[in-house]
């Protein structure tokens, strides 16, 4: 027969092992998970799991290691900010390619590099033969000079500027675009390559913009940029939407009476007004291969119906392999 004590040992010795396996249980059904040692991680479940793979303890910092490594972080973060075409792999953590009509205050250069011509490029010179040269026409009133002296009775040409064929470059700049292709650069990067081959050609303007109109440059200034290798400042960073940079092409249409074709680089987060398609007339949208069910995903429906239309042969989608051109 066991004595007191020996009685009063057992007991307390049951009782600290039932509490042991019962006291956590019911703290995490009250919600309060044991506090986890050093290097020790508390699940969701409540339970204290040890790291695995490492015997390294996490590091214990005072209040002010604690505040300068705030610091350095949130300088980390304004810098990617503030340079968001500098930094492509940080993009991808900034949101999925999709439309919006949030704009961005962003600004960066970027260089202009210089490549081949595309053979989609080439093919664009069938498209604008004749774009944006008007006919000369006769004054209504006056006599040309040089004719009634040769004796011609013949009536003054009105003086009427001529233009070459214009191509007018839409470049995207939304935030989507400083993501990374597959070339490890960015969309942006990767797209502004082609505005070389298309301004060397061509008259016109070169549009940079996100939900507006950004920047713009006539298309001799692009050329003269290329030559003495400048970069270009592509302002933006934020949704996308083409409506603003395609009613500033239209506005120009009406009140100067032209034919242009409009080049769209983008990387395909965007949806097309038909409405506004149909009124330019012409329009070839690039976009990078591995996107361009997105971009169908967006315009399905009228869109996509007047790009594979035989009605519309002006209107092309162009999915480009950057590996390859």
């Amino acid at each position: 027969m066991m004595d007191s004590k020996s009685l009063q040992k057992k007991f307390d010795k049951l009782l600290q092992e039932t509490r042991e396996i019962t006291l956590p249980i019911l703290d995490r059904v009250l919600e309060k998970p044991d506090e986890a040692l050093p290097g020790e991680i508390v699940g969701e479940d409540g339970i204290i799991y040890e790291p695995c793979g490492t015997s390294e303890e996490i590091p214990k910092l005072d209040p002010v290691e604690i505040e300068e490594a705030q610091r350095s972080t949130d300088q980390i973060n304004t810098e990617i900010e503030e340079n968001p075409f500098e930094y492509p792999e940080a993009a991808q953590a900034r949101g999925a390619n999709e439309p919006g009509d949030t704009a961005g205050d962003k600004a960066e250069k970027i260089q202009l590099l210089s490549v081949g011509k595309p053979n989609w490029v080439k093919e664009l010179k069938g498209l604008v033969k004749g774009f944006g040269k008007p006919t000369r026409k006769r004054g209504k009133t006056g006599y040309d000079i040089e004719s009634l002296v040769r004796g011609v009775v013949e009536k003054e040409r009105e003086k009427v500027k001529q233009r070459g064929d214009l191509v007018f470059t839409i470049i995207d700049t939304s935030g989507s675009m400083t993501m990374t292709a597959v070339t490890g650069r960015s969309y942006l990067q990767e797209m502004i390559k082609y505005v070389q081959p298309i301004v060397e050609d061509y008259d016109g303007e070169v549009i940079l913009g996100d939900t507006d109109v950004r920047a713009v440059y006539e298309n001799k200034y692009a050329r003269k940029a290329f030559k003495e290798s400048k970069a270009m400042s592509a302002v933006g960073g934020g949704g996308t939407t083409f409506d603003g940079m395609f009613n500033y092409i239209l506005k120009r249409k009406r009140a100067e009476k032209f034919e242009c074709l409009v080049v769209v680089l983008t990387d395909g987060g965007v949806r097309i007004d038909p409405a506004q398609m149909q009124e330019l007339g012409s329009m070839i949208m690039v976009v990078p291969k591995e996107e361009a069910q997105t971009f169908s995903n967006f315009n399905s429906g009228t869109t996509m119906d007047m790009f594979q239309s035989q009605k519309f042969p002006l209107m092309k989608l162009l999915r480009v392999d950057f590996r390859v051109e």
